[in-house]
């Protein structure tokens, strides 16, 4: 073979093993990314509901875990209300789950909106949702912000040409006041909410944990 042929040679060859080395690392690059979004839907699964989007019971415990390590670090304070739906298995029983799927998601939209971007909301099961509130003063801060809740969920709501009431109960807790860790606010929280479900106007204003009763 000719120096020139033999030149040729070896950079067919060397151009074809780059051009191996290129589509192995394009495979791997592909796999790599592949890998990560797989990662990240098994997250998401993980951390949130699957029909609002909204966080879970396991990420909110995180999530107000370290709330609570924050306020007890500098002095602060951390609200959570706790908002379970008012005849939501009427809804469900008379115009079907698909409707109540809907008024669900439509639920988290507006409890979302009515917060701030420092809080979170989470759809803990069925007709239940707690909101996480950060950094707040006192209990007018919670009491305003249960105003503002109501006033997003009773707005009036169609779906599927139906005309549907949404309304629901919320019950307060505060820390430290009412609960020092997260199990404690949350059953003061919902302990509050029933109280409110079954009670009077009064107590439905009121908002007070049932500790304090």
């Amino acid at each position: 073979i000719s120096g020139i042929a033999a030149i040729s040679l070896a950079l067919l060859i060397a151009w074809h093993t780059l051009r191996k080395l290129s589509l192995k690392s394009r495979l791997i690059r592909e796999q790599m990314e592949e890998l990560q979004r797989s990662r990240q839907a098994l997250h998401e699964e993980a951390t949130h509901d699957s029909l609002t989007g909204l966080s879970n019971r396991r990420l909110f415990y995180d999530r107000l875990q370290q709330a609570i390590r924050h306020a007890h670090r500098y002095g602060g304070k951390v609200g959570i209300l706790y908002v379970d739906l008012d005849r939501f298995k009427e809804i469900n029983d008379r115009l079907g789950h698909h409707v109540g799927d809907a008024v669900l998601t439509e639920v988290a939209k507006r409890l979302t909106a009515s917060i701030r971007d420092s809080d979170s909301v989470a759809r803990l099961g069925g007709d239940e949702f707690v909101v996480l509130l950060e950094e707040v003063q006192g209990r007018a801060d919670l009491l305003a912000a249960t105003h503002k809740i109501e006033q997003e969920l009773n707005a009036d709501t169609r779906f599927y040409g139906l005309d549907v009431e949404i309304a629901a109960s919320i019950g307060q807790a505060l820390y430290p006041d009412d609960g020092d860790n997260e199990d404690a606010l949350i059953r003061a929280a919902d302990a509050a909410m029933y109280r409110i479900k079954s009670g009077t106007e009064s107590e439905r204003q009121a908002c007070l944990p049932f500790s304090e009763a």
